[in-house]
């Protein structure tokens, strides 16, 4: 593979507004206080700067402890719905891997160490491709799956 490549791969992304696909979902705890999390891993499709495509990087969404139970924040809901996935006036039964797949609008932004980058707004910074706050981002139409006989 060409270095050029390999190197764009790892490198920061610059601020700005970027179509993404949600790669995967994971959970975690944090090491110190054991706060659960869901890690969401986003690649670039297109967006306001050209030569982004294909990098990646994770944002966590906390939970929150609700008496004895650890639920879903608002920024769960926030994905949710920017993914298409909840709508308004709807309740759904939410699971984080329902979002594994999806594909939103995300500011992105440089964290405290700039190698890395995060969802600006504590990851609030995220819309329903469409949505007219956000209308003038590049978006990229990807292929429909390939569908079995089965």
């Amino acid at each position: 593979m060409d270095n050029d490549l390999i190197n764009n791969h790892k490198s920061p992304i610059p601020k700005g507004l970027y179509h993404c696909i949600i790669m995967d979902v994971t959970s975690g705890t944090t090491r110190k206080s054991g706060i659960p999390y869901d890690r969401l891993t986003l690649e670039v499709l297109t967006g306001e700067h050209p030569g982004q495509q294909n990098k990646k990087f994770s944002q966590l969404l906390f939970y929150q402890k609700v008496g004895d139970r650890q639920v879903e924040t608002n920024a769960h809901v926030r994905w949710a719905w920017a993914a298409g996935i909840l709508h308004p006036g709807e309740t759904i039964d939410f699971n984080p891997g329902m979002l594994r797949g999806k594909q939103v609008i995300v500011r992105v932004v440089p964290q405290k160490n700039t190698d890395y980058n995060e969802v600006d707004d504590r990851g609030y910074a995220v819309w329903l491709i469409g949505n007219e706050d956000v209308a003038n981002v590049p978006t990229l139409t990807l292929p429909k799956p390939f569908e079995s006989d089965n």
